[in-house]
């Protein structure tokens, strides 16, 4: 007998050809097996683990401040007890905090290093979180995003505290420093939860998951509509070049070390700024103390000497209104690409209220005597929220008003760029296992 046609072979042949899914069922099983061997089983072991997660970051954050510091003193041949008020105001700078510094209150500080931070924690808590998690987990991880900023600010704030008893700086309101750090390190957590993962929650505890596709549909909205404000401040920026010079001309030495530092104080400001013209462009205004801009009207006091403000128009043209079709613009194109209904577009716009809200409120604050420099917070939330749910709206009714003349034409989906794996994880009582379900491999 043909060794093709014998009774072996065929089940030999039968045996290669076992189903994919069933082979990807065994390679995940095997790989959440191993996962699991890993994983501490005490409380306290799981806390240490959550706080590496969280903390390391910052902690890696502060070993550089130390470094800096310390070379800094060393540097400048300065007395080493200034070596904690360096480190503790640096430490506010970075997570967005507060300082008081003779009698006059700081809170506006650039968004890079605070950036830079919130995306370190929020990866590796995508890392922790990407493949199986339970929810005493991120219950773990939400009170370590509340702790680790908690600590590392209150002993900045002593180390200020102590400092204030012999040199001329104060510890700010315990409150006040405390607020933006956490918030910080929470928005992290959210992002690097990721949409797989708070649609698996909002499905386990009986929320529409379409609510975390109208929070896509806004962050898209609200990452468009900056990237569109950071255009027009490059536009800004080139239309007053001429501008600089004057701005120059106010220091009475301008050596390489002053252009340096004044480069390098507007380029880290540069965040801050684009934040500020995203709001102008909602219809808000940006105060800078007494000073206030809009696209409708435009009252200047003088400013500090920052290239950087040099941006800044000194009255508001007839023509700046027409600005107001940049977020009509956008709502418009991203409705076009998500195409939301009208469940979706309403709560589009509240997700925007809150995204454009945080933002806002970390990129500004109060500088000394000038007082609240920044946009009004509410005011941008508002009208930014409002502009992404009537560009929702006015799409969702001419999708509607199509399908009822074409009742064939198929409808759009919410969330279209997720596949369907993606968009349907599964989240157990204990654990999350969003990559492949069990049952539905194994089929």
């Amino acid at each position: 007998m043909s060794k093709n046609t014998s009774p072996h072979s065929r089940e030999s042949r039968r045996n290669r050809a076992q189903p994919a899914a069933a082979r990807v069922a065994t390679k995940v099983r095997d790989k959440n097996s191993q996962h699991r061997r890993h994983q501490p089983e005490t409380l306290p072991g799981m806390l240490w683990q959550m706080l590496l997660v969280v903390g390391l970051p910052s902690v890696i954050f502060v070993g550089v401040i130390i470094a800096a510091s310390l070379t800094g003193v060393l540097l400048a041949g300065a007395p080493m007890a200034w070596l904690p008020t360096i480190i503790g105001s640096a430490w506010m700078v970075v997570s967005l905090g507060a300082l008081s510094i003779q009698d006059a209150s700081l809170a506006l500080f650039p968004l890079i290093p605070a950036g830079l931070l919130v995306w370190l924690v929020a990866r590796r808590v995508h890392h922790r979180v990407k493949e199986r998690v339970s929810e005493r987990d991120l219950l773990l991880l939400a009170a370590c995003c509340v702790l680790v900023p908690t600590v590392l600010t209150l002993v900045a704030w002593f180390m200020l505290w102590d400092a204030s008893k012999v040199y001329d700086v104060q510890a700010p309101p315990v409150l006040a420093a405390l607020v933006r750090p956490i918030l910080l390190h929470l928005v992290a957590l959210a992002l690097g939860m990721g949409p797989r993962l708070w649609k698996a929650l909002a499905g386990r505890y009986g929320v529409p998951r379409w609510l975390v596709d109208a929070a896509i549909t806004a962050m898209y909205f609200f990452l468009t509509l900056a990237a569109a404000a950071a255009v027009v401040l490059v536009v800004l920026v080139a239309v007053r070049w001429d501008q600089q010079g004057q701005l120059w001309a106010q220091y009475p030495v301008t050596d390489g070390g002053t252009v340096a530092g004044l480069l390098g104080l507007s380029i880290a400001y540069a965040p801050n700024a684009v934040v500020a013209v995203l709001a102008v462009l909602s219809g808000a205004d940006f105060q800078l103390g007494e000073a206030s801009v809009s696209v409708f009207e435009s009252v200047l006091v003088p400013l500090p000497p920052l290239p950087l403000l040099a941006a800044v128009p000194a009255d508001a043209p007839a023509w700046a209104p027409i600005a107001l079709v940049l977020p009509v613009a956008v709502g418009i194109g991203v409705g076009v690409w998500r195409r939301p209904n009208w469940s979706h577009a309403l709560a589009a716009g509240g997700w925007t209220v809150a995204f454009t809200a945080i933002l806002v409120y970390a990129a500004s604050g109060t500088l000394g005597h000038y007082g609240w420099v920044g946009p009004r917070w509410w005011l941008a939330a508002v009208l930014c929220g409002i502009w992404a749910a009537l560009t929702g709206l006015a799409v969702a009714g001419v999708e509607a008003l199509r399908r009822r003349q074409s009742p064939e034409a198929p409808v759009g989906e919410a969330d279209p760029e997720l596949p369907e794996e993606v968009a349907d994880p599964e989240l157990s009582e204990e654990v999350a296992d969003p990559e492949v379900p069990e049952e539905e491999a194994t089929d």
